[in-house]
Parts: C-alpha cells; structure tokens; sequence
C-alpha cells in the first residue's frame, strides 16, 4: 500500500508580557489581542483541567473543563456558542475547518469490564457543533465504554473503540444522523486510534495474544493495512503514538521509544532502557519538522531524530502520574518547547535548554502552542491563560521574560 504522509495538529509558539493580566468573563467586551496590546496575557475563565485545542488555522480554542468546554474567538476571546456541558468530559479535538468537535468522556479511559447503566451515559464519545456548541451525536458502544475515539478531518466519520474488543467502529455522523457503516478487525484489543491530518491513513494500536504493542497503519478509503515490524511490550496502558508532518512515527514502548518512517516502515531511530523510577513512558511526541523526538519518562528526554543524539534532558518540572500523558508541546520554529507538570510550566531552548520563561507555579495541567507560532495556552488556578510572543523579537528572544516583570503565578 502507498502510505500517504502523515501529518497532525501541531502546536506552535510561545508569549511574552509586561502588564498585568486582563480576566475575560462573559459576555463583557473581550480585548483586540491584534493591535497595540497584542503581546499583554489573557486569561480565560474555564480551566483546562482536560485539554486544550487550537484549530488549524488558529481562530479558535477549545478548552476542556471538568464537565464543560468552551470555544473562544483567538481574535476578540469572546466565547463562540454556548457552553458544551457533559459529565466527565475529557479531551477533545476539532476537524479540520474547525466546523465540528469530538469529546471523549473522561470515565471511559479509565473504566474497564461491566458498567452500570449510570455509568455508560457518561461512558461515550460526543459531536458538537463548533458554532452553536450544540451537541450533534452521541455515540455509545452497546454495553461498553467507548474509550477512545477519532474524527476524520473532514468532520463526516468518527471511529470509536472499546479497549476489550478487537473491533474499531466506524460511524457515519455527515447529517448530523449516527451510521455505523464500517467494523475494522483487528487481531487483539485495540487501545488507541488517531487519523493523519488528511484522513488517508488511520493509525491503530493493539495488544496481541503475546502481550507486544502493535502499531496497524490503515488505508481508510481502501481497508488496506500494514504492522509495523518490530513489536515491544506495551507501553503506559493508553500512551499514543505521534505523528509528525514529514511522514514519520514515533510509538512508546515500557522501557524506550521506537521511530519509524510510514510509507517504508523503516526503523529510523529507537531508544531503550530509558530512566525512570517506574520504568514506563507515558508520553511521546515528534517536532512538526520530525527533527526532534520527545519522551515524557519522569525525565523528559528529546533527541534528534537523524542521529539519535540526545539533546536535552529532565529540563522540565518533576511529572506526577496523574500528569503523566502530558506531551512536550514542540514551537514548529524549531527553538522553543514547552511542557505542563505539577511543578509548575516552562518555556526553554529546544537546542540549549536555556530557560526562557517560567510560566507559573504549582500544578500546569495543560500546554499547546498555536499552529502559527504567535500564542501558548496553557492552565493553571482554576483558568486558563494565553500569552503571546513578542511581534518586535526573532528566535528563542520571542519567549524571553524581561528580568522586571512578575512571574505569571501571581
């Protein structure tokens, strides 16, 4: 099969400030972060406990509370539509055009075997109108948690899997009316499922009857698929592979991490016998140029992809489990990284592991960067705040914290 390229939602970029921060409650007048105070903080009254998403083109965000989320307008920080309410809402994503938004419940992740019937109204996966908030579809396995679902970028198919069954379930949602018009089998339990950003390829994950971690690269349109060789033991139980622009893939492993390249599925770099006082790796993630490679291990690890050279190394807060699917958060210009942890957040040096910017202190739950370089949000203290890089400042300077400002904890 042809693999085409794969490529995901990246984040990008960082911010700076020198005045105090302005809270924005609705439906008050948000400020115009385009014009003379472009680079002064806003914060957001829902925290992101659960995610955080910019759209692709960077008008939107979507922040995902506990039991709520909200899209707000990246260019007045009005809230757009009404608030998406849901009991145990856990992360989130938009489709391409930004029209539509997938949920998956928090419960579902972690609620394996028998569920009460309470339990599996919380236990799905949901649709929602960008525009409106409105929810479009809920999508429940019969008797079974959902427990991970994906939107094909075109906003028309959500797959949805239960992590005790070998099928991935397809279902139509274009009008607006629930289709299962697909079942994808696999050889063992599936745990995780994610598109590329074209919605060509989809990537599966399952444990087979040896108990090794499988990574099944999908042609969506055609029903073809390929493993990529070289299975390992399963990694942290719902730890995801990343995919990066140029076609590269990168899957966690207990101990280490494996690299490969899609449409040849050659082995490009792998590393094992990571550090940790547990051992596992709970998250990877690849820079959007698949230059770098991150690992969330208890001592976040980046190493160029290319010659396996380690960069960096535990440049960021101590990680609790309860952080642990936290990614390293790549600036697609290829300087600035940044990380959430229960010590606080922080901006470095990709390369030198210079600090730029120490966001706050105490727990940072989420971080992502805009996919064109100019804003990071992340959260902290029951909000959510954005900052903005310096528009007058080049390279790694754009993040840079003047030494007379206050730290953002206060």
């Amino acid at each position: 099969m042809a693999m085409v390229a794969i490529g995901i939602l990246l984040s990008s970029a960082i911010a700076s400030c020198k005045t105090s921060p302005r809270s924005i409650t609705p439906p008050l007048p948000s400020p115009d972060v385009q014009g003379a105070s472009a680079t002064d903080p806003i914060i957001l009254q829902t925290e992101a406990l659960y995610g955080l998403d910019f759209s692709r083109d960077g008008t939107k965000l979507l922040v995902i509370g506990k039991n709520v989320a909200q899209i707000y307008d990246t260019h007045t920080w009005r809230p757009l539509g009404d608030q998406m309410a849901r009991k145990g809402m856990e992360r989130g994503t938009f489709d391409a055009k930004a029209d539509r938004v997938l949920t998956v419940d928090y419960a579902t992740w972690i609620r394996l075997g028998p569920i009460t019937r309470e339990e599996l109204e919380t236990a799905s996966a949901c649709v929602w109108d960008a525009k409106t908030g409105k929810r479009v579809a809920v999508i429940r396995h019969a008797g079974q948690c959902v427990n991970d679902a994906a939107m094909s970028p075109d906003g028309s198919r959500v797959v949805t899997i239960n992590a005790e069954d070998d099928r991935a379930l397809v279902w139509d949602v274009a009008r607006g009316e629930l289709e299962l018009v697909r079942i994808l089998k696999h050889p063992g339990n599936v745990r995780t499922i994610q598109f590329d950003s074209t919605g060509e390829v989809l990537v599966t994950t399952y444990k087979n009857s040896d108990g090794h971690y499988i990574a099944r690269l999908w042609n969506f349109a055609t029903g073809e698929t390929h493993d990529l060789p070289e299975p390992g033991e399963a990694s942290w139980y719902w730890a995801r592979p990343s995919l990066s622009n140029n076609g590269l893939i990168v899957l966690p492993t207990t101990y280490g991490i494996s690299v490969y390249d899609i449409s040849s599925l050659k082995l490009i770099l792998r590393k094992s016998n990571l550090v940790g006082s547990h051992g596992q790796v709970f998250a990877v993630g690849l820079s959007p140029d698949g230059k770098f490679v991150g690992a969330s291990h208890e001592r976040e690890s980046i190493w160029e992809v290319e010659t396996g050279k380690l960069v960096s190394e535990g440049l960021f807060p101590a990680m609790d489990y309860e952080l642990g699917d936290a990614l390293p958060s790549f600036n697609a210009d290829g300087v600035s990284i940044a990380l959430p942890g229960n010590d606080g957040a922080c901006i470095r040096n990709l390369r030198t592991g210079q600090l730029l910017r120490k966001l706050n202190y105490g727990w940072a739950h989420q971080a992502t960067f805009s996919p064109d370089g100019t804003m990071l949000a992340y959260s902290y203290n029951n909000q959510t705040r954005v900052i903005f890089a310096k528009p007058d400042a080049q390279g790694s300077d754009r993040w840079k914290k003047s030494w007379e400002d206050r730290w953002e904890q206060d």
